[in-house]
């Protein structure tokens, strides 16, 4: 039992450094190098120009440009998975980390806030857009990381109760 520990508490670790190198490299990604958009004159210009508050219209125009060919299919799969892929790697390691993290209700709603108050900066920041479609896309990409390590989880679980004939 003290080995799992120690290996959970190294894994608890390296949760927290990669989760800080993460989420300093994906502020830089976000935010770094990006011009202000404010070239439209006033904030109201602006903002009606840079969100879009109606959900999945922004992915249904995507799929229906791609079905219809109108839309070269490289920037429709960049544009999808650019956010689908960002959080994913909070879905591993937000639980390595925090304990409350490893219930999907407690991940849910933390990643939605995260999320939310990341497209809320870029739009603020006027450095971005505020689009309901990536947040749900974030979201979906998030649930897909805490899926595969709650997946990592349960074999590790199944392994070690094979191998000691405990449960962890």
């Amino acid at each position: 039992m003290k080995e799992v520990k120690s290996h959970m508490r190294v894994l608890r670790i390296i949760g927290i450094v990669a989760g800080v190198l993460y989420l300093i490299a994906l502020t830089w990604i976000l935010f770094n190098g990006f011009q202000s958009k404010m070239e439209y004159g006033t904030w109201m210009q602006y903002m009606s120009a840079h969100t879009n508050f109606v959900p999945f219209s922004t992915i249904s125009f995507y799929l229906s440009s791609f079905t219809s060919g109108m839309m070269n299919n490289s920037i429709i799969v960049r544009n999808l998975l650019g956010n689908l892929l960002p959080f994913f790697p909070m879905g591993i390691l937000l639980p390595m980390v925090f304990w409350r993290m490893k219930r999907f209700f407690w991940f849910l709603l933390t990643q939605f806030f995260v999320i939310v108050a990341f497209e809320a900066i870029q739009l603020f920041t006027t450095t971005g857009s505020f689009d309901v479609d990536d947040v749900l896309l974030n979201l979906v990409g998030a649930m897909i990381g805490w899926l595969i390590w709650r997946g990592i989880c349960r074999v590790y679980a199944g392994m070690h109760r094979q191998m000691t004939g405990k449960s962890l």
